[in-house]
């Protein structure tokens, strides 16, 4: 349920980027929230 939430905003976010033109924003958000996930995953 987390996990699938996480993943529908990434999703958004990066639509949402790419619509303004923003690639390399969309890029380094989308990666940074991917491993701050991955940091918690492995707290958990």
């Amino acid at each position: 349920m987390f996990e699938s939430l996480i993943r529908l905003m990434v999703v958004y976010m990066s639509i949402s980027s790419i619509k303004n033109g923003k690639f390399k924003t969309a890029y380094y958000k989308t990666n940074h929230l991917i491993k701050s996930i991955k940091k918690l995953e492995g707290v958990a």
